[in-house]
């Protein structure tokens, strides 16, 4: 009987190591697909993808959703992780083609060093989060 519960436990550990594996290691959060780092190339898209900037560098950010546009507006909302809180420090609606399925910007980073979330909404809806770090 030991035996069993032995390979049962070992069988469960290895599936939920598997599980834990497999799983993306991007952090989707919303309904479309965000990308930060800095430049765009020719066709609009970020250029050099990171989450790390230092207060001289501009973000590029370039979000899109699969089929539905994204509507007239959306609101950027950049927000301080401080400890397991978060601050929001900076917060403005671009205006958009309500026909754009995705779009390309540039935005200024926060001036202080620390973690930070960049969030995108419209309306209520969350569209898209990013987490970064100012150094």
């Amino acid at each position: 009987m030991k035996n069993k519960r032995g390979c049962l436990l070992g069988l469960f550990l290895l599936i939920g190591l598997m599980v834990g594996c497999s799983e993306e290691t991007s952090e989707k959060k919303g309904i479309g697909y965000i990308e930060i780092g800095i430049g765009r190339d020719e066709e609009m898209e970020v250029a050099d993808v990171t989450d790390t900037f230092t207060v001289n560098d501009i973000i590029a950010v370039t979000y899109g959703q699969d089929e539905e546009p994204i509507g007239g507006s959306v609101t950027f909302i950049i927000l301080k992780k401080i400890g397991i809180n978060e601050e929001i420090i900076n917060q403005w609606e671009e205006p958009l083609d309500p026909t754009w399925t995705w779009f390309s910007i540039e935005i200024y980073p926060p001036e202080e060093e620390g973690d930070y979330i960049l969030r995108l909404a419209s309306g209520s809806e969350l569209l898209a989060e990013k987490s970064f770090s100012v150094e």
